[in-house]
């Protein structure tokens, strides 16, 4: 229950989501703020012990605008969070867009290998190329899966241009365009003007046309932004997405999944090398069939219990460190000396640079150290 579990694990499911302040620069009027806000809406979300699933869906399947929120709204309340007004905390909104918004994730392909490495640890890039060496993975799988994200945009929302357009020629801002526009926005909120946002958002399916071998065509010639009809998921069946409002609700329905062989056990096993410096497959974030755990049973039984108890991570955190093998002591014996592998003892290894600063800190009493 303590401040420091949700300070620390919010910093590591940071890194895990890859937020980071350099790719989220200009994405909003105050460029500072991304950064902080996604960090800020996941602690709220780890201090109340919501599930890693319903965190991740939070993430998955954002948008800017809230559910049922128009643009005057969305304005409203961004503005308002921005100008720090009390009682509005972007930490309090359904959704957290920054993921999506990042401006090294706007290409369908980064999305596919940020999202497989990401939430199902999974380092799918050799795929894009060719078959991966190393996995199962083809060239072919990796175009599938690719039709779960090319609906999803960052920047003005068509359905609201003009009342963008609007407010911008309002601000007396209509003749300055990119970085120069926002750097100006970034002045005008700051002043306490009411000012527009760029959004995450999901554009619609397209009808099917007559000339549809003629796009399936094209679309193996690699035209990665065309919106394809069906998607396939990783591993699993094809799904028809062209019909649906957004298709990343069938990748979270997926995810969610007790027979998912990614979802939950990435989580697992990153949870695991956090606290032992190593994770029962190891790399931590490299899932894959060449890589197979050092203990299976027990990552499999961590990963099966996980879903069975709603992905609850405080569960999780407690039944890894009531256990014998985190408890065990560093000393070794003539068997277990030269076992890195096996957790037969623990590791000795250096500390994270946040909790070495706290440590120091509280160590010295002062700020200055």
């Amino acid at each position: 229950e303590s401040p420091g579990y949700a300070a620390w694990w919010t910093t590591k499911l940071c890194d895990f989501t890859q937020n980071n302040y350099d790719d989220l620069v200009n994405v909003a009027p105050v460029r500072e703020r991304p950064s902080q806000d996604w960090y800020d809406w996941i602690k709220k979300r780890v201090s109340d012990n919501v599930g890693y699933d319903k965190i991740t869906e939070g993430i998955l399947l954002a948008t800017s605008r809230d559910p049922e929120e128009d643009f005057e709204a969305f304005t409203k309340s961004m503005n308002a969070i921005y100008q720090e007004k009390p009682g509005q905390e972007f930490a309090d909104r359904d959704h957290m867009p920054y993921y999506w918004a990042r401006r090294n994730f706007r290409n369908p392909d980064d999305r596919v290998l940020g999202f497989a490495y990401t939430f199902l640890g999974i380092r799918i890039q050799c795929a894009q190329c060719h078959k991966h060496p190393f996995d199962q993975w083809t060239q072919n799988d990796f175009k599938e899966f690719r039709g779960f994200f090319t609906r999803v945009n960052f920047g003005v929302n068509p359905e609201s241009r003009k009342e963008y357009t609007a407010m911008v020629e309002e601000l007396g801002a209509d003749k300055v365009r990119g970085n120069q526009l926002i750097r100006e926005l970034n002045q005008q909120i700051k002043a306490g003007k009411e000012v527009p946002f760029m959004e995450v958002y999901v554009t619609k399916g397209r009808p099917e046309r007559a000339n549809n071998n003629k796009k399936k065509k094209q679309n193996k010639r690699g035209n990665n932004n065309q919106s394809p009809a069906t998607a396939k998921l990783l591993g699993a069946e094809e799904v028809e997405i062209n019909s649906m409002d957004d298709p990343r609700t069938a990748l979270m329905e997926w995810l969610r999944r007790e027979d998912n062989p990614y979802f939950a056990k990435a989580f697992v096993n990153r949870v695991w090398a956090s606290y032992f410096n190593r994770g029962i497959i190891e790399p931590a974030d490299d899932l894959n069939l060449a890589n197979p755990p050092s203990n299976g049973p027990l990552l499999d039984y961590l990963s099966r219990e996980f879903i069975k108890h709603n992905f609850d991570m405080k569960w999780l955190h407690r039944e890894i460190t009531n256990s014998d093998t985190y408890q065990r002591s560093w000393k070794t014996n003539k068997t277990n000396a030269l076992d890195e592998v096996n957790f037969s003892h623990f590791i000795p290894h250096r500390l994270p640079a946040e909790v070495l600063y706290d440590a120091i800190h509280q160590a010295t009493a002062s700020d200055d150290a």
